[in-house]
C-alpha cells in the first residue's frame, strides 16, 4: 500500500464524512480540528499497547553534579524505560542493572555506610537528606526517587567522575513524534496506520457529526486483535532466538521498572 501523508489521510476522512475535499489542512476550521483530533487519536493509541515499532535504543543523559555523580536523566520523549545497561570496562561488556523500589534501594545502601569508600549524594529526588553510594565500584542497581532521573548505587571514581552517557545504554518506548502538516508521514507498520485512521474516523463521526460509527468501531477491534497477534508473535520469535532471555545473560529481570511510563 502506498504511503499516505496527513492529508490523505484527513482528505479520507472527510470524504467519509460526507465533506467536500480540500487541498490543505489549512482549508477549513473542520480540516484544521480534525487534524489536531487526528494528534490526539494517534497519541491515545499508542498507549494501548507496547508496539513494537515504538521501542529503540538509547541512552541517558549525564547530569556532571557533583554531588551526584550516580545521577542520569530521563528523556522527555520516553514514555517509559523498559532496561537499562551501563558498559564495565574490565569485562568490556554491558551489563543489565536492575531495578530497586526506593525503600528496597535505600535498605541496599544503607550497608555502605560502614564501607570507607562511600559518599553521600542528594538532588533528584533527594532534597531533604542524603544517600550513601560507593565510589570504587562499576553500578548494579538503579531506583528512580522523581521519575525524572536515575539514581545508581555506585560508580568507579578511578575510571570516571560521574556516570557518562556514552557508557550508558537504554531499551526505551518513545512517544511518537507527529506534527500536523500537509506532508508529514506517520513512518509505522501499515496495521498500526490503518488502526490510527479507522479510529479517527469513529472519533470524528461521534465528536464533529454526533453520530456513531459501528461500520469502523468494528474495524478497529479487527485491526487492533491483528496487531496484538502480530506483537505476540514477534516477542515469541525473539525469545525462542535468545535462549537465556532477550535483556542480559541471566534472561530479562522480573523487576525492570517501567520508569516514567505515561
Amino acid at each position: 500500500m502506498a504511503t499516505k501523508t496527513l492529508l490523505d489521510i484527513i482528505q479520507n476522512v472527510m470524504i467519509a464524512m460526507g465533506d467536500d475535499p480540500i487541498n490543505s489542512i489549512e482549508d477549513s476550521p473542520e480540516s484544521e480540528d480534525l487534524a489536531g483530533m487526528a494528534k490526539g487519536v494517534f497519541e491515545e493509541i499508542i498507549t494501548w499497547d507496547e508496539w513494537p515499532d515504538t521501542f529503540k535504543i538509547a541512552s541517558l543523559e549525564s547530569v556532571s553534579d557533583y554531588n551526584c555523580p550516580v545521577a542520569l536523566r530521563n528523556n522527555d520523549n520516553y514514555r517509559y524505560i523498559e532496561s537499562v545497561e551501563y558498559f564495565i570496562e574490565d569485562r568490556n561488556t554491558f551489563r543489565t542493572l536492575d531495578y530497586y523500589t526506593p525503600p528496597r534501594f535505600l535498605d541496599a545502601t544503607n550497608w555502605y555506610f560502614n564501607d570507607t569508600h562511600h559518599i553521600k549524594v542528594k538532588g533528584y529526588g533527594i532534597d531533604s537528606s542524603f544517600v550513601p553510594v560507593l565510589n570504587n565500584k562499576d553500578p548494579q542497581y538503579y531506583t528512580t526517587f522523581d521519575d525524572k532521573h536515575i539514581i545508581t548505587n555506585s560508580y568507579d571514581y578511578e575510571r570516571e567522575s560521574n556516570l557518562q552517557e556514552s557508557n550508558c545504554r537504554v531499551w526505551v518506548c518513545v512517544v511518537p513524534d507527529f506534527k500536523i502538516e500537509d506532508n508529514f508521514i506517520l513512518n509505522y507498520q501499515q496495521d498500526l496506520i490503518n488502526l490510527f485512521i479507522s479510529e479517527l474516523k469513529v472519533a470524528a463521526s461521534y465528536y464533529m457529526n454526533q453520530q456513531d460509527n459501528p461500520r469502523d468501531r468494528k474495524q478497529t477491534l479487527r485491526i487492533l486483535n491483528k496487531l496484538r497477534r502480530y506483537k505476540g508473535k514477534v516477542i515469541n520469535e525473539q525469545e525462542e532466538s535468545w535462549p537465556n532471555g532477550v535483556y542480559g545473560r541471566n534472561g530479562r529481570s522480573k523487576n525492570i521498572r517501567k520508569m516514567g511510563r505515561r
